[in-house]
């Protein structure tokens, strides 16, 4: 609380205890959609925080309800869709997996699920990995899901999407709703409507070719690429990568290095232990 600024996610979890932040003190950044929200049990508490507060959103849809509802307007939306620093998944040529879904699990993200294993895909589904573990999961698999957590919640996923695109992943998507501006990006991800997804991703596992394969994944980097305003990675030279191992970094991460920690949760690349194998 001392510091000079606090940027907070995932607000709505606890906003009785934010509520205690000095408000101009205060960034809060919702990743959720608002409609849905509202049926939790912290949903008014967390509506009191944004109407007291700045805050930055995702999605104009939240907006539309902010208006609908009298909830005041996020100052601005962010939508990140590259950035250099996230280009972290290693290009796996063996795939161990089909397809993939790394998130939260609800009631329509597990039927989907449940049908593309029994039609004999080969899923990974994974709703805790993080960092290494996560990507090393998305490396090794040759299609990224992304489907909607809630019905009527068609928000283009942006914080998920916008990492799959710098990492030059083959995204599948549920059909989403995107921004003014994003037609391009919209365009290069493969979408199908939820009564459909499981047999497009079948049929898509068995007759896209590597060729087709490689030109989706490269399109949508590309895409994405585009809205970044600071030199991309693929101008990166060899030379610019990390050759400092910041050790125990605790909190102190620093940009020129590989910062490793043997405890999560703080502001580390890499959970390691170095006195262990590895």
């Amino acid at each position: 609380k001392s510091a000079d600024l606090n940027i907070v996610l995932g607000a709505h979890i606890d906003p009785e205890h934010i509520s205690t932040f000095e408000s101009q003190k205060l960034i809060i950044i919702n990743l959720e959609r608002l409609e849905s929200i509202k049926t939790q049990v912290n949903g008014t508490k967390y509506f009191e925080l944004l109407n007291q507060n700045s805050y930055i959103d995702f999605t104009s849809h939240n907006a539309l309800y902010c208006n609908h509802v009298g909830i005041k307007l996020p100052d601005y939306l962010y939508r990140p869709w590259h950035e250099p620093r996230w280009a972290r998944v290693i290009q796996q040529t063996e795939k161990i997996w089909d397809a993939c879904f790394v998130g939260s699990m609800t009631a329509r993200r597990e039927a989907i699920c449940k049908e593309l294993m029994q039609k004999g895909v080969n899923l990974k589904i994974s709703t805790s990995s993080y960092s290494s573990e996560r990507d090393e999961i998305l490396g090794r698999s040759k299609y990224i899901l992304n489907l909607h957590a809630y019905p009527n919640s068609s928000a283009a996923e942006i914080f998920r999407l916008n990492y799959y695109a710098t990492n030059k992943l083959r995204c599948i998507s549920e059909i989403c709703d995107f921004e003014k501006g994003e037609k391009e990006i919209s365009d290069s991800i493969t979408q199908y409507p939820y009564e459909s997804f499981v047999n497009g991703l079948c049929r898509l596992i068995k007759e896209e070719t590597v060729e087709e394969y490689e030109k989706s994944r490269e399109r949508l980097f590309v895409a994405s690429n585009k809205f970044c305003k600071i030199k991309t990675s693929l101008n990166r030279n060899e030379e610019d990568k990390p050759t400092i191992l910041n050790l125990n970094c605790g909190y102190d991460w620093k940009e020129d290095a590989i910062n490793i920690d043997t405890e999560g949760g703080k502001c580390e690349d890499i959970t390691l232990d170095m006195s262990e194998p590895w």
